[in-house]
C-alpha cells in the first residue's frame, strides 16, 4: 500500500488519514446520510451483500498478524449480530469508499481510500477465509487511535475480489484508467527526480473558509549517490531495487512535489533527513543525517534536500554488510518539512529495497531512476487564509 504523510505534532487542525468511523460504538457503523438512493460512480465497483461485523482498537495498524486475531475473534463472535452492508470502491487512490446498508440502501459511511492502512483477508482453509479486514488511524487532539475494521462475506472468492480491487486502487493514482474488464492499465510515472510531466492540479490562494477539510496529494522522489573517483555518482536500480556498495560514502536525495490540491501548500523548510535499516520503524530507531543542503525549485513547486550518509557508522551496520545474491534489506528514510500555512511539522516516509555490493563492484549500466512514493494530506482549517 502507498505511503501517506503524516503528521509529527497533535493539533487537532491537522487530521491524517481521519475516516469517518465512530470509536464510541465500536460494534456498529454511524450513519452520516440519510439519502435513499445508491449514487453510482463511474470509477468505482459495487459489492453487495457484505456483512461488517464491528471494530477493535489496535496496537499496530499495520500489524497483519494481530489484524487476523481480531478477524479470527469477530467472526466467531459475532456470527449472528452483524450488519449487511453494501461497499463501493474507487478505482484509484484519490477516490471515496462508500458503505451503504442493505436493505435500505441509506449511506452510513465514507472514507478517502488513501486513509486506508492495511487491508488483511482471513487465512485459507479456516472459517475466516470469507472475511477481510482494513485498519485506520483516527488523530484526536494528541492522541493516536488505531483501528481495525471487520467485515465477512457470503462467499469467499467474493474476499479476494474485494482485496484484489483494493490493491489494484492502491496502484491507480488517477480515474478512467481500466479498461471494461477492470483489469488496471500501466500508469506513467515519473522516474527521474530532475524532469516532471505533467501540470500540477494545484488551485489559487482564494481564502478558505473556517473548519473546512481540504485534501491534497504530493509526490516524494529518493535517489542516492556514491562517492568515487569522479565525485558522487547516481546509485542504480533494478526491479525497483537499489543497488549500493560497501563502505562507500552516500548523498540521500529526497525531492518532495505537491501534485494537487485547492492552494499551493509550499514546503517552507526541512529541518530533518533522517535513515534507518527495515521498514514500519519506530521513530525512535530513526538516525539523523547532515543536511548539505535544501532548496526549492520550479516556482517553489519542489523543493529537494540532499543528505550526508556515512554507511560506516555502527548504526547502519545492516546496511553496509554484502547481501546474498537473492537477498534483499529494507531500509526507511523520511522528511521533516514545514509547509506553508501549517504550523505542525509532517513527515514523508519512503520505504524501499536494497542490494549490498562489495565495495569495488562496477555497475556497467547505470540508468537514471528514483523511488517514487504518493502521499494524501488532509488538514482541517482553523483560519481563514487571508
Amino acid at each position: 500500500m502507498k505511503t501517506r504523510a503524516s503528521s509529527l505534532g497533535g493539533d487537532a487542525s491537522i487530521e491524517l488519514g481521519l475516516p469517518k468511523l465512530s470509536t464510541s460504538t465500536p460494534n456498529c457503523l454511524p450513519s452520516t446520510s440519510t439519502g435513499p438512493d445508491i449514487q453510482l460512480l463511474k470509477n468505482a465497483t459495487l459489492f453487495e451483500h457484505v456483512s461488517y461485523l464491528g471494530c477493535s482498537k489496535i496496537d499496530d495498524p499495520l500489524n497483519e498478524k494481530e489484524m487476523l486475531e481480531i478477524i479470527e475473534n469477530f467472526n466467531r463472535e459475532k456470527a449472528h449480530d452483524a450488519i449487511s452492508v453494501i461497499i463501493l470502491i474507487p478505482n484509484y487512490l484519490g477516490g471515496i469508499v462508500k458503505l451503504y446498508e442493505q436493505s435500505t440502501k441509506t449511506e452510513i459511511s465514507t472514507f478517502l481510500l488513501s486513509r486506508i492502512r492495511c487491508c488483511v483477508r482471513g487465512k485459507n482453509n479456516s472459517s475466516e477465509c470469507s472475511c477481510f479486514a482494513i485498519s485506520f488511524t483516527q488523530f484526536r487532539e494528541k492522541e493516536e487511535i488505531h483501528q481495525c475494521h471487520v467485515f465477512r462475506c457470503n462467499l469467499p472468492e467474493m474476499s479476494s475480489k474485494i482485496l484484489m480491487r483494493f490493491s489494484n486502487s492502491f496502484k491507480n493514482l488517477e480515474p478512467n484508467n481500466e479498461n471494461d474488464n477492470g483489469q488496471l492499465l500501466q500508469t506513467k510515472k515519473i522516474l527521474s527526480t530532475t524532469t516532471t510531466t505533467g501540470t500540477p492540479l494545484i488551485g489559487n490562494n482564494l481564502p478558505a473558509e473556517k473548519g473546512i477539510e481540504e485534501n491534497y496529494q504530493f509526490e516524494a522522489f529518493l535517489e542516492m549517490k556514491e562517492e568515487d573517483k569522479k565525485g558522487f555518482t547516481i546509485c542504480p536500480m533494478e526491479k525497483n531495487c537499489l543497488k549500493l556498495r560497501r563502505d562507500r560514502e552516500k548523498r540521500v536525495v529526497v525531492v518532495i512535489r505537491q501534485v494537487n490540491g485547492p492552494r499551493p501548500l509550499y514546503v517552507k523548510k526541512c529541518f530533518g533527513l533522517l535513515l534507518a535499516p527495515g521498514k514500519n520503524v519506530r521513530e525512535a530507531d530513526m538516525h539523523l543525517l547532515d543536511i548539505e543542503n535544501d532548496v526549492s525549485g520550479e516556482n517553489n513547486r519542489t523543493y529537494t534536500i540532499e543528505g550526508l550518509w556515512n554507511p560506516i557508522n555502527p548504526q547502519f551496520e545492516v546496511l553496509n554488510t554484502e547481501t546474498p545474491k537473492e537477498t534483499r534489506v529494507c531500509l526507511t528514510v523520511a522528511a521533516d518539512v514545514i509547509l506553508e500555512g501549517i504550523n505542525e511539522p509532517v513527515r514523508f516516509n519512503i520505504e524501499c529495497k536494497a542490494r549490498i555490493y562489495q565495495q569495488y563492484e562496477r555497475f556497467f549500466y547505470v540508468t537514471r531512476k528514483a523511488v517514487n512514493e504518493s502521499y494524501f494530506l488532509t488538514i482541517k482549517v482553523s483560519f481563514s487564509f487571508l
